[in-house]
């Protein structure tokens, strides 16, 4: 666990680094669709899949407008076996210093099937999932995305609670050719919550995933 919060912490101060430089390299580069960063997907349609510690998701994004995206996703998240069906919305908002900037906001119904194999704190419950976030991006050898994320959990099981979980993610992902992107994303979270909600004493949570992106169209 220190070991992956470490990588993850090298990896998330070395963002600005890797901006520059995929600034600097990016004339020529072939721009693919990503539901990860700051760009809208411009009308495509793309899946995305990621797996790892210590998550499993799916998404599907479709661009109904320039800048607009609405998508479904269902993330598993296996060593606390909670579960997060529904949907979200993605809004380029413009450019800054080189960087695609981007509101998206999540909404689900959440499902904790209260495993205590990691986590002691764990208890079963089910409750609502609110995720106003924003993404930037800069695009270079590849795309390379930093997210600021803060779930807001509803929970109703013994006598209700919330919790909370604000994240920073960093993404690397790189074409393929034209329909596929492969890549790597490492995150660090705080999770801490009120009244009956699982999971509610103070901890920090580290993710590191490979992600694919498929474009469908």
């Amino acid at each position: 666990m220190l070991r992956i919060a470490a990588s993850l912490a090298l990896l998330l101060l070395a963002a600005p680094v890797l901006g520059r430089a995929s600034a600097a390299t990016s004339e020529g580069v072939e721009d693919f669709p990503s539901l990860l960063g700051g760009e809208s997907l411009h009308g495509s349609s793309i899946l995305l899949a990621t797996a790892g510690f210590a998550t499993v998701g799916f998404a599907y994004g479709q661009g109904v407008t320039a800048r607009d995206d609405l998508g479904l996703a269902a993330d598993v998240t296996w060593s606390s076996s909670e579960l997060v069906l529904g949907g979200f919305w993605r809004r380029q908002l413009g450019r800054a210093g080189g960087w695609e900037l981007a509101s998206r906001l999540a909404a689900g119904w959440y499902l904790d099937g209260g495993s205590r194999l990691i986590h002691d704190g764990n208890l079963p419950d089910r409750g609502l999932q609110l995720t106003p976030g924003l993404a930037l991006s800069s695009r270079g050898l590849g795309l390379l995305s930093v997210a600021f994320d803060l779930p807001l959990t509803i929970t109703t099981w013994r006598g209700g609670g919330t919790w909370i979980a604000p994240r920073v993610a960093v993404s690397y992902e790189a074409a393929l050719y034209d329909q596929l992107a492969l890549g790597v994303r490492g995150s660090l979270a705080w999770r801490g919550g009120t009244g009956g909600a699982p999971m509610r004493a103070g901890q920090v949570l580290p993710e590191l995933l490979v992600t694919a992106t498929w474009k469908v169209f």
